[in-house]
C-alpha cells in the first residue's frame, strides 16, 4: 500500500486530499505541524510527502531540508 502524508494544518486541506487520494492502494496520513509531520515521516516511512510552506511551528521548506538530510528519504 502507498503511503502519503501531507502536513497541513487547515483541516479542508487534509480533507481534500484524502478524498481525492485515497483509496483500497492508497492510504493518506495528516499532521497539523512540522514537528508531527516529522514524528510521523519517522514512524511511516510514507512514499510521498505533500509539505503546506506555511505551518504553524516552521515552514514546509524547512521540513523538506530536515528531510533531505535524513538518509532515509
Amino acid at each position: 500500500m502507498l503511503t502519503v502524508l501531507i502536513a497541513d494544518d487547515e483541516p479542508h486541506v487534509v480533507d481534500l486530499v484524502r478524498v481525492t487520494l485515497e483509496d483500497d492502494r492508497v492510504r493518506v496520513v495528516a499532521a497539523g505541524d512540522a514537528a508531527a509531520a516529522l514524528a510521523l515521516a519517522g514512524a511511516r516511512a510514507p512514499d510521498v510527502i505533500l509539505l503546506d510552506v506555511g505551518l504553524p511551528d516552521r515552514s514546509g521548506v524547512e521540513v523538506c531540508a530536515e528531510l533531505r538530510r535524513d538518509p532515509r528519504f
